[in-house]
Parts: C-alpha cells; sequence; structure tokens
C-alpha cells in the first residue's frame, strides 16, 4: 500500500472516528437529558397532586381507606391526560386514564419493576416500548401503604431524537466527503516529494547517482538534503572501491598464489590466473573443498597435481570460502632429501656398530683386556645404536612407513602397566612414582606408540630429577580428551627452551651435562599428533615439568 493511501485512510479513520464518538456522546448526553426532564417534569406534577392522594384518615384503617378511595384517586390524577395506576401492597388497585377508569383481566396482567422499587419506598422509572413507567410510593405516618404508577407516551420526546440522530447522519456524510478531499488534497503534498526521492533512489540501483531538485524547509527537505549529501559520498566511495579493486586485481593476477573465493551455494566469485593455469579439474575439485570448509570451518590438506604437490588452506570469510593454492613442491623435494638422508645414514650406521658390539663382547670374554677401555667402547656402542634406532623411528613417523595400528584399547590397563614397571627403573635411583588413574578409560588408539610415548616422558622425567625425588602420573577424562599428565620434581625447563624442546636434536642448556639424543620428544610429539593429539610442557627452572598429553575420545 502507497503512502499516500496510508495517510489518506489514517486521516479519514481518525476524522470520522472522531465525529461519531462525539455524535455518540452528543445523542447519548441528548437523550438523557430528554428522559430525565421528562421523568423531571412527571415528578413535579405528582408533587402538585400529592395532597388528593388520601383525606384525612384515622390511622387504624388507613390501608382500607386507602384501598376504598383507589377509583377515586386514580380518576382525580388522571384528569390531565395522564395514565395512572394505583397500587397496594398486594398489587394493582385501579388503573385510569385521561379521567376514565380502565378495566381488563388481571391474569395478563405484569407489574412494572418500578412500581417495586415504589413500594420499597424510593421514586423510581423505566422505560419500555416507547413508554416511561414513572412510580412514587404513597406514605401515611411514615408507613408506606401503596404506589402510584404514572405511564405516558414518549413520542415527542422521540421524535426530537430521532431528528437529531438524522441531523448527525446527514452532517457525518457532508464531513466524509469533505475530509476526503482534504485529506486527498494533504496526502498528495506530503507524497508528491516522497514520490521524486523514491524515484531517485531507484536509479541509483543502476548506478545513475543524480542531484536531486526539492524545494522544501520541512523534514522532507532535509532529507532531500541528506540524500543529495549521500549521492557526494556514494560517488567518491564508487571511486575509492574501484580504484582499490584494480589494485587488489591486479595484486592478485600476479602473486605466485592461486587464490579463489567461493559462495555457499558453489557459486565462483573471484580467481586469479593461477586458478586458470591448474587446469578444469581444479575447479570441481575446490567445490568439493568448499563443502568440506563449510562443514569443518577451515580445510588444510595437500593436492597432487600435474607432478606438483600444492598446499590448500580454505577458510570461511562472511559466508564465502576463501581458498589459497600455494606450490610446495621444492619444499617437499627437500623435505624428502633430508629424510632420505636420515634414513640412509642411519641404515649404514646399523651395520657397523653391530659389528663394534660383537667385538666388545668377545672382548669382554677374554681374560685380559682392558677392562676400562671395553666398558667405555660399550656404552658408546649402545648409545650409538640408541640415536640409529631413534633416527629410523623418526624417518619411519616421517615417511609414513611406520602406519598406526588402532584399536580400541583400556588406556587405564596400559598406564597402570607402564607406571609398574619404570617403578623398578625409577627405584635404582631412589625416585618414587606415584598415580592417579581414572578406571575402565576406552580409547581408540595406537596402544604400542602410544605405550612408547608415555614411556619415553617417564623415562625423561627419571633421567632430569634428583634422587629422592617425585613423579606423578596422571591419567583422566575431560572435555572429551584422555588426558596424560607425567610431572617430575627435577631440573625443569627455561621459558626458552620451552618453545624448543621438541624440536630435532634440540638439548636444553642444562640438560647437556646428561646424556641423550635430543630425538624423543620430537617422537613422542609425531606419534601423539598422528593420532589427532597435542602434547605441552609447563615448566620452571629447577621446580620441574609437567607434561601434558590431550587424545580425542573421539573414535574415528
Amino acid at each position: 500500500m502507497k503512502i499516500r493511501s496510508k495517510i489518506l485512510i489514517y486521516y479519514n479513520f481518525i476524522i470520522l472516528s472522531s465525529i461519531f464518538i462525539l455524535g455518540g456522546i452528543i445523542l447519548s448526553s441528548l437523550n438523557n437529558y430528554i428522559i430525565q426532564n421528562t421523568v423531571k417534569r412527571l415528578s413535579d406534577r405528582v408533587l402538585l397532586s400529592q395532597e388528593i392522594y388520601l383525606p384525612e384518615y384515622s390511622a387504624k384503617n388507613v390501608e382500607n381507606s386507602f384501598k376504598e378511595q383507589a377509583k377515586t384517586i386514580a380518576l382525580n390524577l388522571s384528569k390531565n391526560n395522564l395514565h395512572v395506576r394505583i397500587y397496594d401492597k398486594s398489587g394493582l388497585l385501579k388503573d385510569a386514564s385521561s379521567g376514565i377508569v380502565v378495566t381488563y383481566s388481571l391474569d395478563n396482567f405484569k407489574q412494572s419493576p418500578a412500581v417495586d422499587y415504589a413500594l420499597s419506598g424510593k421514586n423510581a422509572y423505566i422505560i419500555e416500548n416507547d413508554m416511561i413507567y414513572f412510580a412514587v410510593p404513597v406514605k401515611a405516618d411514615k408507613q408506606i401503604i401503596g404506589a402510584i404508577e404514572y405511564i405516558e407516551p414518549l413520542n415527542d420526546e422521540l421524535k426530537i431524537i430521532n431528528y437529531f440522530k438524522k441531523m448527525f447522519i446527514y452532517s457525518s456524510l457532508i464531513c466524509l466527503i469533505l475530509v476526503l478531499i482534504v485529506g486527498f488534497y494533504i496526502s498528495n503534498i506530503i507524497t508528491k516529494p516522497i514520490k521524486e526521492l523514491d524515484e531517485a533512489a531507484k536509479k541509483f540501483v543502476p548506478g545513475n547517482l543524480n542531484y536531486l531538485k526539492i524545494k522544501s524547509k520541512d523534514e522532507i527537505g532535509s532529507l532531500s538534503n541528506s540524500f543529495n549529501s549521500m549521492e557526494k559520498s556514494i560517488n567518491t566511495y564508487v571511486y575509492n572501491i574501484q580504484s582499490e579493486k584494480a589494485k587488489l586485481d591486479l595484486v592478485l593476477s600476479n602473486i605466485n598464489e592461486g587464490i579463489a573465493a567461493i559462495s555457499k551455494n558453489g557459486e565462483i566469485i573471484f580467481k586469479n590466473p593461477v586458478i586458470d593455469s591448474l587446469g578444469q579439474n581444479i575447479l570441481e575439485t575446490l567445490i568439493n573443498i568448499k563443502d568440506s570448509c563449510f562443514k569443518y570451518g577451515h580445510v588444510v590438506e595437500d593436492l597432487n597435481l600435474k607432478d606438483k604437490i600444492f598446499k590448500i588452506d580454505a577458510s570461511i570469510h562472511n559466508d564465502t570460502c576463501i581458498i589459497v593454492i600455494h606450490d610446495i613442491t621444492s619444499e617437499r623435494q627437500m623435505i624428502n632429501k633430508q629424510k632420505n638422508f636420515v634414513s640412509n645414514i642411519s641404515h649404514e650406521l646399523k651395520t657397523p656398530i653391530t659389528a663394534i658390539m660383537g667385538y666388545t663382547e668377545l672382548l669382554k670374554s677374554e681374560k685380559e683386556y682392558d677392562k676400562m677401555a671395553v666398558e667405555y667402547l660399550y656404552s658408546e656402542s649402545l648409545r650409538l645404536k640408541n640415536l640409529v634406532l631413534e633416527l629410523l623411528e623418526v624417518s619411519r613417523l616421517d615417511s609414513y612407513e611406520s602406519k598406526l595400528d588402532k584399536r580400541t584399547v583400556n588406556l587405564s590397563q596400559i598406564v597402570k602397566s607402564i607406571v609398574e614397571n619404570m617403578c623398578h627403573k625409577a627405584s635404582k635411583y631412589n625416585i618414587d612414582i606415584k598415580n592417579s588413574i581414572e578406571e575402565d578409560i576406552i580409547a581408540y588408539l595406537d596402544a604400542n606408540k602410544i605405550s612408547q610415548s608415555i614411556i619415553n616422558l617417564i623415562d625423561n622425567a627419571i633421567k632430569y630429577s634428583n634422587p629422592g625425588g617425585t613423579i606423578q602420573i596422571k591419567l583422566y577424562s575431560e572435555n572429551n580428551f584422555n588426558i596424560i599428565e607425567v610431572k617430575d620434581s627435577g631440573i625443569g625447563i627455561s621459558e626458552e627452551d620451552k618453545n624448543k624442546i621438541f624440536e630435532r636434536f634440540y638439548r636444553c642448556e642444562n640438560a647437556k651435562e646428561i646424556g641423550g639424543s635430543g630425538l624423543g620428544l620430537p617422537i613422542v610429539k609425531e606419534i601423539i599428533e598422528k593420532h589427532g593429539g597435542s602434547i605441552s610442557v609447563e615448566s620452571e627452572l629447577n621446580k620441574g615439568s609437567n607434561f601434558i598429553i590431550k587424545l580425542p575420545q573421539k573414535m574415528d
């Protein structure tokens, strides 16, 4: 519905409602005034005629005298063209109209409620069938002995009321016509500039930003001025946006990464030339990545295409999936070279180490030998062997040669068994292991790999704790995670080292005098992350360390 129609309807509704409400109040007041005036007139007539109700009677037979004189009273009171009825407490005594007694069967007679009020001592009236029934009590020595009812038609009064009703209807119709004319004129004046604003706003949609000429000093004029100011601002903003967009397009077109923006319904909002260079099949891949991104919120994965490896990073921004494709072929080749080097050197070292250990054992079995030298040789060979085994483990984890053998297991039982076994080693160094293990925690994981991680952490805790120290092992479930904590009271880790201890071959300054290869914690981190979990550390120098493993409870 248009504003002009709304203004016209509301304006007419308010005016006409006011007219009808005011007219109803006036007519109602007029009606009450006429009725009350009629009642007053009858009441005055009663007061003038009340001396003829009863002559002087003795108090003893006043009620009988009233009954005997009822006819005379009725005739006297009805001489002035009145209709009068005389009642006592038992009912109607006489009925007279214009000086003539009316006779009819009392079987069909119905006493007016006004008479009941009069017999109780009150003046009363009612209006029925365009007739007014006015009743007053008759008293003798403060005793009500009967009632007199005056009946009068309201013909003249009703004519006056009907006349005013007709006048009101005619006046209302005239007012309605005038209100419609004036309302149409006013609404047209008000809505004309608004219509001009509407037409100008419609031209804004295709980009036709034109200055609006509306000469008015009211709110519409103010709105027009604001509209023109907005037009200037929008022109400036559009120019700036187009300029920035041109710069952005230039940058995105010359960037090495592929960038694409895809809406939720699969529409390609933007893609740079790098995306096109990857072939047409890439679009279907991007649509699948977009679906996963809207499902999980963020997607990072690798894509093998045209003998190259691309890293895809997709995230959601304002209901749009932004996908960045980065060529990581050279990086992966370098990493693979490093991994192959570690793997090859580890295999090459394994054979001579085995030979060294064999000959060392042979020397130990002989009677004459330099015991100290042989023991040193043997311990170093063990150390070299452990280093090679750790390198092999890292290599397998990196190259995915070591696949996780996930099964549903009782993690509580696994941790308990590890703690019992490690207690023997800890007791040799006068270190006490305490545990708090929640019962029957069921998990889906590779039991051997997780056991290797926990043993590694406990072994480190023993190695870096002082004699008489305490190690606390905890296992519990919290917020959809199974959490394992290994806390010691050893030498601790500095703030600088905390961010580097999970790097390969890195060793803390305060731990270099203690043996170790610097591969244990990186191996633990790799195993935990392959399970979809995480490992963190809380530590202070000389106050011990607390390693916290979080494994997701969800079985996938």
